[in-house]
């Protein structure tokens, strides 16, 4: 398992150079081909900037390998159009690279498109916080596991970055008053399994009482020196609330799948 095609979103937010660079730092440490494509809101009111943003990029990845494509939507119509049509573009990859979005100074940005790719594109979508700079080779990972679809498919689809971190933890976070034995041995096996893939993880379990999944989470990764957390999106037809909660508070970059 490897990723050999990552797609980045671009947009008019300051962002967008940051998230570029990262995208091909990325690129190159996976030796994957990358895509880089402009979607905002109200393109034509945009065009000086998508020019400036392509001339970038072209000028950034003239002399990558593998080499690198800039893709243009066909869709200039609706914020929903243009979701669809960029999730569309993203089954074609194997990882799906966006910003989250700032509520102050990103107005042009289609605000739902990172929601949109977690639950209907079927490619895991690593999201980038809005302020501070990250290292692409993301050499400490931390797993959110809860035994569940999500999570599963979530860790899975992150193997090829598992397998190239100095670190991995998985972390089982258990509510007040729930069991914690099925959760433990559940993640007995996945170190197991890991195993088989290289990938030597520290596993651990702890009970959540007085702070939210999402806070516990955040607060952990901030206090080990995380660089990237791999976590489930995805709750029957919504985001769960851990989800919701790390889109809106993150300060590392997430990967999520559904």
């Amino acid at each position: 398992m490897s990723i050999k095609h990552i797609l980045v979103h671009l947009d008019n937010s300051p962002q967008s150079r940051s998230r570029l660079e990262f995208a091909l730092g990325l690129a190159r440490r996976q030796q994957a081909f990358l895509s880089g494509c402009y979607a905002v809101d109200e393109p034509d009111r945009h065009q000086e900037e998508q020019a400036q943003l392509k001339d970038f990029f072209l000028e950034q990845t003239r002399d990558t390998e593998p080499a690198a494509q800039w893709l243009s939507l066909k869709e200039t119509g609706s914020s929903q159009a243009l979701n669809l049509e960029f999730c569309s573009l993203a089954r074609c990859a194997d990882l799906v690279l966006v910003g989250q979005p700032d509520p102050k100074s990103n107005p042009g940005a289609a605000r739902e498109l990172t929601e949109k790719l977690i639950l209907h594109s079927g490619r895991p979508v690593l999201i980038l916080p809005y302020a501070g700079q990250f290292d692409p080779e993301c050499e400490r990972v931390m797993v959110a596991w809860n035994g569940g679809r999500e999570s599963t498919r979530s860790l899975h689809d992150a193997l090829p970055l598992l397998q190239q971190a100095r670190q991995v933890n998985l972390i089982g976070l258990i509510p007040a008053g729930a069991k914690a034995s099925e959760l433990r041995d559940s993640l007995t096996m996945l170190g197991e399994h890991l195993a088989h893939h290289d990938i030597r993880a520290h596993t651990e379990t702890q009970v959540c009482i007085d702070i939210s999944k999402g806070d516990m989470l955040l607060n952990r990764s901030a206090e080990e020196g995380i660089g990237l957390l791999v976590a489930g999106g995805y709750y029957r037809d919504h985001l769960g609330k851990v989800a919701v909660h790390l889109l809106k508070h993150m300060t590392i970059p997430v990967l999520m799948a559904h």
